[in-house]
């Protein structure tokens, strides 16, 4: 009789719950199908407030009494929970016998040890700290925000251990030491971690030598997507028979719960700092520029009361003070008159910029005190001022216009202006300006503004436009003359185009000419 699929079943571990040493190895008990909670407990209300990772060890198993062959099986989520604020994902550790502890930092370890780094352990770091001090050459790379290290002792020996730790705070100071050969400088960085240590690490005593050999060495570490997670995704799209892709809604699963949400912020300042300005009869609301300043705590200037001196000069009611103390952050503010009130006290000076504050809590190392404030808005206000730049008017009637017809209107103190085009172009009247008859363009200056939303109104006669192409006018001693086809209808009506060739390459060279004579054009050619 053949092996068949309800003689496969799923085996409990030693352990099936949520402590450190959860899981273990196979046990004979069967996890009965279809019956409640016999894997994961319910969700609690805590659960569902806070987030929780559930983690299981299940072993499947043939129980049959023959010895038929096996010949393989496979385990899959087949459907996924209803509730969409749970994921259940699947994953092997390859190990029959761990515990819950060592899965958990299976998890975690999406990233594998790398070289060891240019920083050594300072002297000793025992259980539970969550800051390493680390020294290395000056000008070596440091740490970054982010980052993970590997921490190992006694590496490759039976009493190795290790750990990852992820960076999350990042301070550097070269400092001085002395030896038996006189004084040297390291530079001594300090690192925050996000996890507490889980043993005790010998670093070395500092050295200004880079080739020593402390127990603990500190590694870093390269990304690995080594682990797999099996999981069940709804379609993005209807699949059927004989299709060879498919389309999931996603590929991620969530392994743990976070409680962040991301949410863009655009057009905002650091200081809610404007200022109300009147001018000419409104009020106008002006934003000032936000600036900040910080502090680095440190063992060494570690204190209750700090000073600075904030440039720009700080806007009165917009100065406020952060810190950090005990993983918390604290808040002190302006009150608008120069004293500062909260979580501590102190005083502005709107004068010289100087700013004395006293915190409430001894800031924690590593954290930084925050000055964030607005300046005052810089403006000149220049209503009823007089504007000594002299208005223009470009204008342009789109055709030629038959010269001494062009004449111009508009208001200006609610009394009618008036300006007229000489022959030559030259523009008089209440405005002057320069008009170009052949191509209808030109501009009007006025003496002074004219009324707002006026309309400037143009009179003038259309003149046709003639073109002519000479292909072969007469030259001689560097004038041309040439013979028009239509006698022109007044002086100013006639525009020159002339293509020369200089240095074997053809220009086009455009120059108003003034008709003086009815049948004579007056110009000089280029050379």
């Amino acid at each position: 009789m053949a092996i068949t699929k309800d003689d496969i079943k799923l085996l409990e571990s030693q352990r099936m719950t949520d402590f450190d040493d959860g899981g273990g190895r196979m046990t004979g008990n069967v996890i009965v199908d279809g019956q409640s909670n016999n894997i994961f407990p319910d969700v609690s209300e805590l659960d569902r407030t806070f987030g929780r990772v559930n983690l299981r060890k299940t072993f499947p198993g043939v129980l049959t009494p023959t010895t038929d062959t096996y010949f393989g099986a496979h385990v899959i989520v087949e459907q996924p929970p209803q509730d969409d604020n749970i994921d259940v994902l699947m994953f092997s550790t390859e190990d029959w016998n761990d515990v819950r502890i060592a899965a958990r930092d299976f998890i975690e370890r999406y990233v594998v040890a790398g070289p060891v780094g240019p920083w050594f352990l300072f002297d000793v770091h025992v259980v539970g700290q969550k800051q390493l001090l680390l020294f290395s050459r000056v000008g070596s790379a440091v740490p970054e925000v982010g980052d993970v290290l590997y921490l190992i002792e006694d590496e490759g020996d039976p009493g190795e251990i290790s750990q990852y730790v992820r960076v999350t705070e990042v301070s550097t100071q070269n400092q001085t030491f002395t030896d038996s050969q006189g004084e040297f400088t390291r530079q001594v960085i300090t690192v925050q971690i996000s996890d507490p240590l889980r043993e005790t690490y010998h670093g070395a005593t500092i050295s200004r030598f880079d080739d020593i050999n402390p127990a603990a060495k500190v590694r870093t570490t390269l990304v690995a997507d080594a682990t797999h997670y099996f999981g069940v995704q709804p379609l993005a799209d209807p699949a059927t028979t004989g299709d060879t892709t498919v389309k999931a809604a996603s590929v991620y699963g969530q392994l743990v719960p976070s409680a962040r949400t991301e949410t863009p912020v655009t057009d905002a300042q650091i200081t809610a700092n404007t200022v109300a300005i009147t001018s000419g009869g409104e009020t106008f609301e002006i934003a000032g520029p936000s600036h900040t300043h910080a502090i680095a705590v440190t063992l060494g200037n570690r204190a209750f009361s700090y000073v600075a001196t904030l440039l720009p000069i700080p806007a009165p009611g917009v100065l406020s003070v952060e810190y950090r103390a005990l993983g918390k952050w604290q808040r002190i503010e302006d009150d608008g008159t120069g004293i500062l009130d909260g979580a501590g006290s102190g005083a502005v000076n709107y004068q010289t910029g100087s700013v004395s504050v006293t915190l409430q809590a001894l800031p924690d190392v590593g954290s930084q005190v925050i000055f964030t404030w607005g300046a005052k808005a810089h403006y000149t206000d220049r209503a009823g001022a007089t504007i000594n730049a002299v208005p223009l008017a470009p204008i342009a009637l789109g055709a030629a216009a038959v010269p001494g017809s062009v004449s111009l209107s508009w208001l200006e103190g609610g009394l009618t202006k008036t300006a007229t085009v000489a022959a030559d172009g030259t523009v008089s009247g209440d405005a002057t300006g320069y008009f170009v008859h052949a191509t209808g363009e030109g501009y009007l200056q006025f003496t002074t503004y004219p009324d707002a939303n006026s309309t400037i109104t143009v009179d003038w006669d259309e003149a046709p436009n003639v073109f002519q192409e000479v292909i072969t006018p007469t030259i001689s001693g560097g004038a041309a003359s040439f013979t028009l086809a239509h006698t022109p209808i007044k002086p100013g009506s006639v525009q020159l185009a002339v293509l020369t060739k200089e240095r074997r390459e053809y220009q086009r060279f455009k120059k108003e000419v003034i008709l003086q004579m009815p049948t004579q054009i007056v110009g000089a050619l280029p050379a």
